[in-house]
């Protein structure tokens, strides 16, 4: 999945970051200020996701944040504090659509886990 988000973001000239474990999320997320959207998988291993967001928020309380499934968890997204979900399949348009994005793709960085 990573490769495939990477592969779309990249080709509308976004940077793409893209980690493997809830751990490399927060340290990415503390190390790049630049860093202003996490896509995250309610699926991803290692972890739970509820102290994830609540990792992520606490370093960057402005940091986008979407949920990604392919069943739909919207609700379990907006119980740990995620109101942006987009449900895969999933293009970039749809993404800047949920992101509210008001500048281009290129202009924006994100981090994306499994």
């Amino acid at each position: 999945m990573r490769l495939a988000v990477a592969r779309l973001l990249r080709g509308a000239g976004a940077v793409f970051v893209g980690v493997g474990t809830h751990d490399q999320a927060v340290a990415q997320v503390a190390t790049e200020p630049s860093l202003d959207l996490a896509i995250l998988d309610f699926h991803m291993p290692s972890g739970d996701m509820g102290r994830l967001i609540r990792r992520l928020l606490w370093q960057r309380p402005d940091l986008t944040v979407v949920g990604t499934s392919a069943s739909d968890q919207r609700s379990a997204f907006a119980a740990r504090g995620v109101d942006r979900f987009l449900p895969k399949p999933w293009g970039v348009d749809d993404l800047i659509s949920v992101a509210d994005w008001s500048e281009p793709a290129g202009n924006r960085v994100s981090v994306a886990s499994p």
